[in-house]
């Protein structure tokens, strides 16, 4: 199996297909209790294979190259199952705990600033900058300041401290250095983040997953390719040795 979403948002539902087009094989775990949102329409997803853990058991034999997982709950059991996973995050108990026990579970504070992330083998890219600002979130297209580049390289610094080098991730880092995460990209529908951002994970992370086991390096020249052609604040890109 290519890739594995856990517990996704409506939003996310609506690109799902759109993986398959890309000739990956994909499947939507549901955890016990969880259910697809009311807003999905089940059309989109006829041709998808949905493992309802309320009705199945999981299968420990299955292979995975990507998973991610849209809540809290769905995160616990992604990271139960890293031994199954290709591209998953460090693989000890030490970390897997610390990323359990930084998962966003706060009320968010006026001034948090948001790094919406996609890391593959312990190389980080920011997304998008976000900044929580009256009780509503602002995107900053520049963010070269000081302010954001204190707050990039704190984020990225406890991402490598918690082992997190595969896949989407938000940071938040909150007055006082403060960091929680979550662990799968932003909600915002793909053709509207395409209007504000000029990097979206859909956009690299299919091609990355398809050619990961059999080519390797394809994979890597595509994501740095896509790196180059979609942004050049290169402080915050690790080029490749």
């Amino acid at each position: 199996m290519k890739i594995l979403f856990i517990n996704p948002s409506e939003i996310t539902t609506r690109i799902i297909p759109a993986f398959k087009v890309k000739n990956s094989e994909v499947a939507v775990l549901l955890t016990n209790g969880q259910t697809l949102e009311s807003g999905t329409v089940p059309a989109d997803l006829s041709n998808v294979r949905i493992i309802d853990l309320a009705k199945e058991e999981w299968d420990r034999g299955l292979k995975i190259i990507s998973a991610v997982a849209w809540n809290q709950e769905g995160h616990k059991f992604l990271e139960s199952i890293n031994d199954q996973i290709a591209l998953c995050n460090v693989n000890i108990p030490g970390y897997i705990d610390k990323r359990k026990s930084s998962y966003l579970n706060l009320p968010l504070e006026e001034d948090t600033i948001f790094i919406d992330t996609l890391s593959y083998k312990g190389r980080h890219v920011v997304m998008s900058v976000w900044k929580y600002i009256g009780g509503q979130w602002k995107l900053f297209q520049e963010f070269k300041g000081p302010e954001f580049i204190n707050a990039i390289e704190h984020a990225w610094a406890n991402l490598d401290a918690q082992g997190v080098i595969n896949g989407p991730s938000q940071s938040y880092v909150m007055p006082g250095n403060i960091i929680k995460l979550k662990f799968h990209p932003t909600n915002a529908a793909y053709n509207a983040s395409k209007g504000l951002v000029t990097r979206h994970w859909f956009d690299i992370w299919p091609i990355v997953i398809e050619h990961e086991i059999d080519n390797p390096k394809k994979s890597i020249n595509s994501f740095y390719d896509w790196v180059e052609r979609s942004g050049s604040s290169k402080r915050f890109e690790t080029q490749p040795t």
